[in-house]
């Protein structure tokens, strides 16, 4: 039930603040500029819509998470995005090894909402 609750509270913020669905233009992508790519995985982001997609997603659930959070976890989970950006830089252009890394993002981000959540009452 609380996994339930938190997937409804991060859908409505995505909704509210207009990116579910609305994907990001071309020239950027939600955490750099596309016209400034040079490593590998930001090429690959930036050419392949679902992984542009996935980005504005993690993106936006990231910083949602960061502004939640006290000090020590919003540090905590500063600390895990930086670990998470090397290891997406380490897929180079691998578009597979890329989609399997924001899905493993985008889970580990739906489970800080979900601890959230199931501490309530809210």
């Amino acid at each position: 039930m609380a996994k339930a609750k938190a997937e409804r509270l991060a859908a409505a913020l995505l909704i509210g603040a207009g990116v579910l669905g609305a994907g990001a233009p071309a020239s950027r992508a939600a955490s750099f500029p596309c016209s400034q790519d040079s490593a590998p995985d930001e090429i690959a982001i930036c050419r392949t819509p679902d992984l542009n997609d996935a980005d504005v997603e993690m993106s936006v659930r990231y910083e949602m998470l960061r502004a939640l959070l006290p000090m020590g976890g919003a540090g905590a989970l500063q600390d895990a995005q930086r670990a998470w950006l090397a290891q997406r830089h380490q897929c180079g252009g691998d578009v597979g090894c890329l989609r399997a890394a924001y899905a493993e993002r985008v889970a580990q981000l739906k489970s800080g909402f979900q601890q959230i959540v199931s501490r309530g009452p809210y």
